[in-house]
């Protein structure tokens, strides 16, 4: 029976079950219960082969390079039996998905983006959605980052046609604001090597532009983030940025404050972040410029196991990568 109903559809599967046993008395009536139990299994190993075969789909998605202002993106929900349609990410990193409206997707990853917008398909279009976000064309649009003391933190866009500095990538975020410790600018960069790393640049703009030495004006890479402390914060301040749900700066408010807690006071991870292994940088006390750089088990704290956890210091920054699949 069962090798009958694995190739029909479930309604006419239970249709062909209560035609065979209708009208067998009591006998018949037992047997047809043992055949929909039967049949229910059947129908629930399909769908978890299904939903499994689905988050598989999806894990093969690119989970490295993030998405930019200009990319063309293949869109495309496999359930819809419709062919794959390109998608424009605009000026502001955004991209239009058909019946979900405009999503951020820059600094996001495909896997990421199709893993956001999986859920917001499934609260009223489809039972289970398997998106598929594929990079058609890469923007040679070029991006950095700006946090803290800025007029407008946030992604800021490289002009293609020269090299940019350090001062000009703040004067692209709307310049410093009231309060911008300007001695104090740190650019956080990723080595192309091993994207593990991550080097620390500390630059006193304050000497750039007030004593004209500008050979300490170093030139913004992309997707450098860059940081501009507050003057005369009393405890200091600490930054949060990658997987976490309001990347910024952030001040130091209170004797007790961990890793673990500066993740949840920066909205807590988003849905792909790699909670097992968060980037801790810490400027050397010896003042050299140089830091060090811890790597703290928070999923792990979050269980219970406090001696994970690490306090922060002013100036320290965190970075919570996104999970990488191997296959």
């Amino acid at each position: 029976m069962t090798g009958v109903l694995n190739r029909m559809a479930p309604s006419s599967a239970l249709t062909t079950i209560c035609k065979r046993f209708a009208g067998s008395g009591r006998s018949g009536i037992v047997a047809l219960l043992w055949a929909l139990i039967a049949s229910a299994c059947v129908l629930s190993v399909a769908s978890a082969a299904d939903s499994a075969e689905s988050f598989s789909r999806m894990d093969l998605l690119d989970n490295q390079r993030p998405i930019r202002a200009d990319d063309r993106l293949l869109y495309q929900v496999i359930e819809e039996q419709a062919p794959a349609v390109t998608l424009l990410v605009d000026a502001q990193g955004r991209v239009r998905i058909p019946l979900v409206g405009d999503v951020e997707a820059a600094g996001k990853t495909c896997y990421a983006l199709a893993r956001e917008i999986k859920p917001l398909l499934e609260v009223d279009f489809f039972h289970r959605a398997t998106v598929v976000v594929e990079l058609q064309s890469a923007s040679m649009r070029q991006m950095a980052t700006v946090y803290g003391q800025v007029r407008s933190q946030g992604r800021i866009t490289l002009p293609g046609d020269r090299p940019v500095t350090l001062s000009a990538a703040i004067s692209l975020a709307g310049g410093f604001s009231e309060g911008a410790n300007r001695s104090n600018v740190s650019v956080i960069r990723r080595d192309a090597e091993n994207p593990e790393k991550e080097d620390r640049i500390v630059v006193d703009l304050k000497e750039v532009q007030e004593k004209g030495m500008v050979e300490k004006d170093i030139l913004i890479q992309s997707d450098d983030v860059i940081i501009v402390a507050r003057e005369d914060v009393i405890g200091g301040q600490y930054s949060v940025h990658g997987a976490v749900n309001s990347p910024g700066l952030y001040t130091i408010n209170t004797r007790d404050l961990t890793v673990s807690r500066a993740i949840l006071l920066a909205g807590g991870f988003n849905d792909v972040a790699r909670q097992t292994r968060v980037k801790l940088t810490r400027l050397k006390d010896d003042g050299s410029g140089k830091s060090d750089t811890f790597y703290i088990n928070v999923r792990k704290v979050y269980d219970g196991s406090r001696d994970e956890d690490m306090d922060i210091r002013p100036d320290d920054i965190i970075r919570v990568d996104e999970r990488i699949l191997v296959f």
